[in-house]
């Protein structure tokens, strides 16, 4: 739990082109005479160049303007921004905050992605800013709620549920965030300690308990077993069917 008061206007968290998540039971609050919430930049101030990709995940809490990019210097890499159902959020942009510099020539020589996940996240408008040399990217494959019309501004490529961002793009996203990317798995099961043999096993939320489960849902093709986040084996399987277990983290 962590509660951060804004005291003055236009404080901002600089990431420094370092991983920066916010994860859940943040609040943010502001004194009456601040006219703007705590702002977030992937990068930093004063004219300092990022020489990799910046990575902001949201989980919770209210901000003002979340910027994929720095301030008064190049982004060399590629910006990713995820915000989740339980965070509110003016303003996402990808790119570079130029604040009243809009003829800055400094630029995000990347990509942009905007990531919603959940089915409904509190987000004010969604903008790219010239900067961004590369594609600026909504991805809403991890979305189910209602689309506004300020997510999707002229100019910006949207990525619906089945489809996916290009390869070097998604490889960059999930590396980042430690995430394996399982998306090429073909037949994928995922299993846990906390699974149900009566699930599906078709999503984390739906994991199956043990390994004889995961092998009845693979078929005769075997496939990918993935581990969302604990699974203690306990049993001897003669499973005869091609099979790799692997973890959705590094932690699993």
């Amino acid at each position: 739990n962590l509660h951060i008061n804004m005291a003055k206007s236009w404080a901002f968290i600089l990431a420094n082109g370092y991983d920066l998540t916010i994860d859940e039971n943040v609040t943010v609050t502001k004194n009456d005479n601040v006219s703007s919430y705590l702002g977030i930049r992937g990068g930093a101030d004063g004219g300092t160049d990022i020489a990799k990709d910046s990575h902001i995940t949201i989980k919770s809490g209210r901000f003002g303007g979340v910027h994929g990019g720095t301030r008064g210097g190049n982004m060399l890499g590629n910006t990713f921004i995820t915000i989740y159902e339980g965070a509110t959020v003016a303003a996402a942009n990808s790119g570079n905050d130029t604040g009243s510099d809009q003829n800055s020539d400094k630029v995000v020589k990347g990509s942009g992605v905007i990531k919603l996940v959940g089915a409904n996240v509190d987000l004010g408008s969604v903008s790219f800013h010239k900067s961004v040399q590369g594609t600026s990217y909504l991805d809403l494959t991890e979305y189910t709620g209602e689309v506004k019309d300020k997510w999707t501004p002229a100019g910006i490529t949207v990525i619906k549920a089945g489809e996916k961002l290009p390869d070097d793009i998604q490889k960059a996203f999930y590396k980042a965030l430690d995430v394996y990317d399982l998306s090429g798995e073909k037949n994928l099961v995922y299993i846990s300690d906390s699974g149900n043999d009566e699930n599906d096993g078709k999503t984390p939320e739906t994991a199956v308990a043990s390994l004889p489960g995961a092998v009845a849902r693979l078929g005769e093709s075997g496939g990918t077993v993935a581990v969302t986040d604990k699974f203690t084996y306990k049993e001897f399987i003669d499973a005869r069917v091609p099979l790799k277990i692997t973890g959705t983290t590094s932690n699993s």
